[in-house]
């Protein structure tokens, strides 16, 4: 594995790196990451307890996609134009003051990206009968749900626990000529998932231009064409006069929060609401937002405190 950077930084010093890397996570691709940018990686070793604080934190100040390991290790990354050095160190410092803890910052260019990712990038299996791999993987046994994902820049491996919670509850669904809505695709995995499982169609969007056409590619890769698969960059906001049996959104606990109303008006009576994104802990607030448009929990999925949840429109 390419190392990152030549100097770990503790409570604001610096010194000679002894940090050898442990992770055993795949590097994927930063989601909403700008071609021809750099960006600043920060990779992170903390006790467990804390990881997920600090992350929150992280987030708040643009840091986007966390990629974790078991001991509560992780990899995050932010747009070099949106990265705030100082107030980011003062949120490392005070994590530092609380446990153990240390870091590394690298400033990478996009080229570099897809490298690091193609090096490390293992399969993921979920379950019995999915596997989530690249078309480079070579495989010892047939699944019922092989998706071949290629995710270049845009986000949705099955590495992270929120896709691969939203893959559990697919693979359960009845989805058979269904039509499906993909919000924030990224990858278009879920779409693709969707697909796998009988959908009758999918309409999919995503804000940046690179996950669409990554999107696109992986549909092909999978064996099916746009007769029923369509994509735009966008939002859900922007699509109208169409509706849904079921709404896949893995996105952010804002987002989903700001939207709910915006997948209410696009779901039938009874439809089907799958969303990610966000921790256990952060579920009462999804559900106060929810109830106001007439939603109610069917099923939850937990892993390293991240959730998924299945919603029925009443």
């Amino acid at each position: 594995m390419r190392k990152f950077g030549t100097l770990v930084k503790e409570a604001g010093k610096n010194i000679p790196t002894k940090f050898v890397s442990l992770w055993s996570f795949v590097l994927s691709p930063l989601h909403y990451i700008s071609i021809n940018m750099f960006f600043i990686t920060l990779k992170v070793r903390i006790e467990t307890e804390f990881a997920p604080l600090l992350q929150l934190e992280l987030a708040d100040w643009g840091f986007d996609s966390f990629w974790e390991d078991e001991d509560g290790s992780f990899l995050t990354s932010i747009e070099e134009s949106l990265f705030d050095a100082q107030n980011t160190e003062a949120v490392l410092i005070k994590y530092k003051n609380q446990s153990s803890l240390d870091y590394v910052f690298e400033r990478v260019a996009k080229q570099n990206w897809n490298q690091v990712w193609e090096e490390n990038y293992s399969p993921v299996i979920i379950g019995e009968d999915c596997i989530i791999r690249a078309d480079f993987h070579q495989i010892d046994k047939p699944y019922q749900y092989d998706i071949v994902i290629n995710p270049q820049m845009s986000f949705g491996t099955g590495h992270h626990e929120t896709t691969a919670l939203c893959v559990h509850h697919l693979i359960a669904m009845d989805l058979e000529k269904k039509y499906v809505a993909d919000i924030g695709c990224g990858t278009g995995i879920l779409s693709i998932m969707a697909l796998k499982k009988g959908a009758q169609s999918v309409l999919a969007c995503d804000i940046e231009d690179w996950a669409v056409e990554n999107a696109k590619g992986n549909i092909l890769a999978n064996g099916f064409s746009f007769h029923h698969f369509s994509i735009f960059r966008g939002t859900a906001a922007q699509i109208k006069g169409d509706s849904f049996d079921v709404i896949l959104a893995n996105i952010n606990l804002n987002i989903l929060i700001a939207e709910i109303h915006i997948y209410a008006s696009l779901l039938k009576n009874k439809g089907k609401l799958l969303l990610s994104g966000f921790y256990e802990h952060e579920i009462p607030q999804i559900n106060a937002e929810a109830s106001k448009y007439g939603f109610s929990l069917d099923k939850q999925l937990d892993k390293n405190r991240w959730t998924a949840i299945l919603l029925s429109k009443l």
